[in-house]
């Protein structure tokens, strides 16, 4: 068909610049790909992008301000959860906690 009927992500979503994935439906045509959300809880934010990318997901960053300082902020929360089905190039939405470990002695 020539006319967009459909897209994923949906209209109004917020994807990365680099690397988001866009897939638009003509005519009748309906996904022919559902996937399985991956369980991203731990990961750091670049390990929880290339899981992502890698599975044919777009990711949304949401939570701490220092998600891209390395390895102390990690993933703890997600949306869709971690094992549903959805269709591929879904926007995944990963909330980020930042840890500082005062403890001395």
């Amino acid at each position: 068909g020539s006319v967009v009927t459909g897209q994923v992500p949906e209209a109004g979503s917020m994807v990365l610049k680099s690397g988001a994935k866009l897939i638009l439906y003509t005519g009748n045509e309906e996904p022919l790909s559902n996937v399985r959300v991956p369980d991203l809880t731990g990961k750091t934010a670049a390990a929880a992008n290339q899981i992502l990318i890698n599975s044919g997901f777009n990711i949304k960053i949401e939570g701490s301000k220092y998600y891209h300082e390395g390895g102390a902020a990690t993933v703890e929360g997600q949306f869709p959860a971690a094992g549903e089905i959805v269709p591929a190039g879904t926007v995944v939405t990963v909330n980020f906690g930042y840890y500082v470990d005062n403890d001395l002695g």
